[in-house]
């Protein structure tokens, strides 16, 4: 008797099991996997410009009938202003295959430097995704030393204001600050796009700060140990770090000037 019954048992335990087994394959089969083609990319985007890119999203399985996936941008995740860019709300998979397009838009409003757009599938019952898209959204600017000409703000050493003129320098990739220091005199730098470095070359081209009146003409220049300068293309700024020099030598104090385009 009791060995009858745990044939029963034993029985009802693998019918379950397999009745089981059968529905989850059966909610697994009318699930639609969804992802992107690719969970990073990309965007480049010329300064001023807009540029439109497409890209792929991919299921898991052919259907006979069209297949519409809903996107959303995941704005806890992105930090590119909604003017910036243009999302379809929804991208369709076309019947008889496993593949589907959709195109981003992209201008360049308040990029700067990159900013990401992070993009999701919005969430749906019987839908399984997979990871989020990062598009990064780089803006591209081609250096053009004529591009540096004109009238900026300085800030230097974080306390006095300024304004200065900026002009063509004496020979190529070169350019003439007048007034830096706000001083009334000119500077001549060097521009290294490779690196986005700045060379002071006042002394080459016998630019002339300022006269001192007990040690004679000085000039802008920079030590081994000077804090490097840099410019932005993008930015159309430059942080210039330079000391003073005379025919006597230096005066080691560095001083560093900000200069942002008005």
């Amino acid at each position: 008797m009791k060995k009858n019954i745990f044939l029963f048992l034993a029985s009802i335990s693998i019918f379950c099991f397999i009745g089981c087994e059968e529905n989850l394959e059966a909610e697994v089969s009318n699930m639609n996997y969804v992802s992107f083609g690719k969970t990073e990319a990309q965007l480049n985007v010329d300064k001023d410009g807009s540029t439109t890119v497409s890209y792929d999203i991919y299921a898991s399985s052919v259907s006979g009938s069209d297949r519409t996936f809903s996107i959303e941008v995941d704005e806890t995740l992105t930090n590119a202003v909604s003017a910036a860019y243009n999302v379809p709300s929804s991208v369709t998979i076309p019947a008889n295959t496993n593949k589907g397009t959709f195109d981003v838009s992209v201008e360049d409003i308040d990029i700067i430097d990159s900013k990401n757009l992070v993009l999701k599938f919005k969430e749906e019952s019987n839908l399984v995704t997979f990871e989020k898209m990062t598009v990064k959204i780089v803006r591209i600017c081609e250096f053009d030393i004529t591009s540096f000409y004109g009238t900026y703000s300085a800030l230097e050493d974080e306390l006095y204001n300024y304004d200065v003129e900026v002009t063509a320098g004496p020979v190529a990739n070169t350019l003439t600050i007048n007034n830096l220091y706000e001083a009334g005199g000119t500077t001549v730098i060097g521009l290294n796009n490779a690196n986005g470095s700045v060379s002071f070359r006042s002394i080459e081209f016998d630019a002339v700060l300022y006269v001192h009146p007990t040690y004679g003409n000085l000039y802008a220049n920079t030590l081994e140990d000077t804090p490097g300068s840099t410019f932005s293309v993008c930015e159309e700024t430059m942080n210039l770090n330079f000391i003073r020099t005379v025919s006597a030598g230096n005066f080691t104090t560095v001083i560093n000037v900000v200069l942002s385009r008005n």
